[in-house]
């Protein structure tokens, strides 16, 4: 199967729909757009943030790990 045999994940949301899948405002995702969640600009005012992609750059961008606690008696490295 090449790339251009490969499904399309078409799934794409409103700024509306999009804020709601990540529980933040609309306000929120315009400013994730100008610093670059992808997006599709369908006409001056229809725009479309694809799923997959938006998701992926939303969790390259603010995901963040926690480091695992230290048992109580155990050692840090390096203190």
């Amino acid at each position: 199967m090449t790339d251009e045999d490969a499904p399309i994940d078409r799934a794409a949301d409103t700024k509306r729909q999009f804020a709601e899948r990540f529980s933040v405002s609309p306000r929120t995702v315009s400013t994730w757009l100008s610093r670059g969640l992808p997006f599709l600009k369908l006409s001056e005012r229809a725009i479309r943030v694809p799923v997959v992609e938006g998701t992926a750059w939303v969790k390259s961008n603010f995901l963040t790990y926690r480091r695992p606690r230290t048992q109580i008696g155990e050692e840090k490295d390096g203190v």
